[in-house]
């Protein structure tokens, strides 16, 4: 027999690890089993949104400061009086004030504070576009889930982090919704549907009188009321009957708001928010619709359609860069699990989803998406248009991914397909808002480096001196925004009417005041109350590289010849002499 014919040779380790195989085996299986017969109720969709809502926004959070809008507000805060907000808001929406001299006071002026509510409200609003779509459908309450998840990071809205602004927006977003799952509660629950009309009626107004983001949508719920009329009866009179009573009360709040927002309101100068092209389609149609078909076209596709195709950019494969793989691979595990998640989650029982239904979605989620820019497209403004423009497409988001989700069930009847689809989807709008989140992060590391660099260089400087560089500074800020950093760094707190310092931009033309400036005249800027007036004499000239270099400049010096070809002409009136070694009593400059 040869040495290695062991068939009749029993050897004692051979036999051990076979019976360990066995022992794993059993082990593998009942662990494949447990995963197997694993169920979620539908209790658990809310903790699922949430989870969704800190893997694309969350992580970054700690690291993200304020941004763009953010900073007038934060002036405004540190300032104290709640008499200042309204003074602010009154320019355009003078009642937007409330949200906040309501959350002012207890989140105060720290970044992780308004980055965490403002993800809360993002969460809150996915919450109730499930609650509102589940109770539209019960058959289809699974299908309410994936939308409620898809809206939940669509990327067509990436300023998430600007979260003192946006959470204005944020807070209509909830209360529209909120306004909605009223309004279907008091179609459902007939015993108290005056209560529940009372609630949709009055956080429908409270948003829409903060902002009106979300008017076009009010005509979403005779939609939604004809649908639900539809269950009880097929005869068509009998269902507008019943549809119009309903849509009544909400129809005459609308045009109420719309005729106080045109003809009652009185703002202190031009109306930023003016519906030019509505006057356009009143005075000229052919034209006025053409503009407005033209506006609706481009911009719908940017919803449906270019927003993903972003989150596929070739530039944005860079194997080498640490941040970029961190992002696929957030977005990739978040797919993993939500697969997992969604094929293992029960909704309750209800009726078998009929045909009807899936139509009444692609109707829905298509009347939504295309009436929430509305009010943006009759002011003549669009979401593809401008750096900041993508919040127009904030209104459209839950529509968007609703058609999404009937496409999905219209393609395949498969489960395990119709779950793949989506987690891709979600992978890659995760992996879009971290990878905008990231810069972000890097915008606000720019801003702290820059105010610590000019605050150890200048530890005071006299009121009045105007800021000359050669652009704005940092991505996702703006000028008035920068303006409103220096002011607090400064330790300007007082009367908003006599702000100490402006920031200018040479690229900008110096807000149209160049030939004023070169002239060697004072230089006057406002901003809603804020007011400013300084010599060009006493301006300081500054030049930052976005790194560690901040550089306060001087005429006459043999490095000015390194400097861009914008801030040259400044070099003359840059005024050195405004600094102070005396400091403004910090030993470090404020967080904000």
């Amino acid at each position: 027999m040869p040495a290695w014919d062991l068939r009749d040779q029993p050897v004692p380790e051979v036999r051990a690890s076979a019976r360990q195989l066995g022992y794993n085996h059993v082990i593998v299986n009942g662990l494949y089993g447990r995963l197997k017969g694993l169920r979620f109720s539908e209790r658990s969709v809310p903790f699922a949104l949430l989870v969704l809502c800190v893997l694309a926004f969350g992580l970054l959070i700690p690291s993200l400061g304020f941004y763009w809008d953010d900073w007038p507000v934060i002036v405004m805060g540190k300032m104290g009086e709640a008499r200042n907000f309204w003074d602010f808001y009154v320019y355009d929406r003078p009642f937007s004030a409330w949200t906040y001299i309501l959350t002012m006071p207890i989140l105060g002026t720290r970044p992780l504070a308004w980055q965490l509510f403002t993800l809360g409200l993002r969460w809150l609003a996915a919450v109730l576009a499930w609650l509102l779509l589940a109770d539209l459908w019960p058959s289809r309450r699974k299908e309410a889930a994936w939308t409620a998840a898809l809206f939940a990071v669509h990327p067509v809205f990436l300023q998430q982090s600007i979260s003192v602004a946006y959470s204005q927006h944020w807070s209509c977003a909830v209360l529209y919704l909120a306004s909605m799952v009223a309004m279907l509660k008091a179609w459902r629950r007939p015993q108290r549907a005056w209560l529940w009309t009372i609630a949709a009626l009055l956080t429908s107004a409270l948003g829409l009188f903060t902002m009106e983001y979300f008017l076009g949508l009010e005509l979403l719920r005779p939609v939604a009321l004809w649908f639900l009329s539809g269950e009880d009866t097929q005869d068509k009179r009998a269902r507008l009957r019943r549809t119009s009573a309903r849509w009544l009360p909400y129809l005459l709040m609308a045009l109420a708001f719309i005729g106080w927002r045109l003809f009652v309101l009185k703002l202190p100068g031009a109306d930023a928010n003016r519906p030019e092209l509505l006057f356009t389609i009143l005075g000229q149609p052919v034209s006025g619709m053409l503009t407005l078909l033209q506006m609706m076209l481009q911009d719908t596709v940017q919803i449906l359609l270019a927003s993903w195709f972003a989150a596929l950019q070739p530039a944005q494969i860079l194997l080498a860069s640490t941040a970029v793989l961190a992002a696929w691979g957030v977005g990739i595990g978040a797919a993993i699990l939500l697969a997992i998640y969604l094929q293992r989650l029960v909704t309750a029982p209800a009726a078998e989803p009929s045909g009807e239904s899936l139509v009444q979605m692609w109707i829905f989620g298509l009347a939504w998406t295309l009436l929430g820019p509305l009010p943006v497209w009759l002011t003549g403004k669009q979401l593809i248009l401008g750096y900041y423009s993508d919040r127009f497409g904030l209104p459209s988001m839950v529509g968007a991914s609703l058609l999404i989700v009937a496409l999905l069930v219209w393609l395949t009847p498969r489960l395990n397909v119709q779950v793949l689809l989506l987690s891709v989807l979600i992978a890659l709008a995760i992996s879009r808002q971290i990878g905008i989140s990231n810069e972000f992060r890097r915008a606000w590391d720019k801003q702290r480096t820059f105010y610590w660099e000019l605050y150890w260089r200048a530890p005071s400087i006299n009121p009045h001196t105007p800021f000359i560089s050669d652009g704005e500074i940092f991505p996702y800020v703006g000028t008035y925004s920068t303006t409103s950093g220096l002011n607090l760094l400064y330790g300007r707190e007082g009367d908003p009417s006599d702000i100490a310092y402006w920031f200018y931009s040479m690229g900008r033309k110096l807000g149209n005041q160049l030939d004023r400036f070169l002239a060697g005249k004072t230089l006057r800027s406002d901003f809603r109350t804020w007011s400013f007036a300084g010599e060009s004499a006493d301006s300081l000239a500054l030049f930052y590289d976005g790194q560690r270099c901040l550089r306060l400049l001087e005429d006459g010096r043999p490095e000015n010849a390194t400097l861009p070809p914008l801030i040259l002409p400044a070099l003359p009136f840059s005024n050195l002499s405004r600094i102070s070694a005396a400091s403004a009593g910090m030993e470090a400059p404020p967080v904000t």
